[in-house]
């Protein structure tokens, strides 16, 4: 679908522009709650460019409930890859 693509690179933008931390975990935490596989899947490559000690948590609590498997496994994956 290539509205996932977008929002791949606008959520993946975000974290790598100077956006308040505030703000980019805020648009980061919204996207997460939607149903789309794309866009929750972009969410958990954000936290790992945001690569803090809450996105580390974030990516933990995500690896260990999100509903569909792929997800869990690429955010337990990331969150490895930064702790």
């Amino acid at each position: 679908h290539p509205n996932d693509d977008v929002w791949r690179v606008l959520l993946v933008a975000s974290c790598r522009a100077s956006q308040d931390h505030d703000e980019r975990m805020n648009l980061l935490l919204s996207c997460l709650k939607a149903g789309n596989r794309g866009i929750r899947e972009a969410v958990v490559e954000g936290l790992g460019i945001e690569g803090s000690k809450v996105a580390s948590l974030i990516l933990a609590r995500i690896a260990g409930h999100d509903p569909d498997p792929l997800i869990r496994q690429v955010a337990g994956q990331i969150r490895d890859d930064i702790s």
